[in-house]
């Protein structure tokens, strides 16, 4: 994400280089009292000025082929998706959207697909087991040969 805002030259020579389907934006974001959600870079240390909005727009136009946006305040709160803001960005975004932050249930998962998301991301609810959120760690129980 943080090259879609200082080095968006390096984006768009990687869209002509590799092509549009090959590069994924990615989006963190989070809400403002005065702005609505905008984008974060630096793992949320410094605020993008404008939009979320205006960042989807202006990836887009660097001609990314596809985008990944990521709900900061609900990473990890099994609160839903926020759908309400998906919806928004959907209705003028041509290229598939991944939606991640917030998945608390299976339920969550299919509302975000219906608000627009081409897939949904995913990680708490698939490493903590909760009440008391102990790692749940799994092995293959038999080893995979690729030939």
């Amino acid at each position: 994400g943080q090259s879609l805002v200082d080095r968006p030259e390096l984006v768009k020579e990687m869209v002509g280089r590799y092509g549009a389907q090959s590069v994924v934006a990615a989006v963190d974001f989070k809400p403002s009292l005065l702005r609505g959600n905008v984008q974060y870079v630096e793992s949320g240390k410094r605020r993008v000025k404008g939009s979320l909005d205006t960042s989807v727009q202006s990836a887009l136009g660097l001609g990314v082929g596809e985008l990944w946006l990521t709900a900061m305040e609900r990473e990890g709160t099994y609160s839903g998706y926020d759908t309400q803001t998906l919806e928004s960005i959907v209705v003028n975004c041509p290229v598939p959207i991944v939606f991640q932050g917030g998945a608390g249930s299976r339920d969550d998962m299919v509302a975000a697909v219906d608000a627009g998301a081409s897939a949904v991301a995913a990680g708490s609810i698939f490493v903590y087991q909760r009440p008391h959120e102990a790692v749940l760690i799994s092995y293959l129980k038999k080893e995979i040969t690729v030939s």
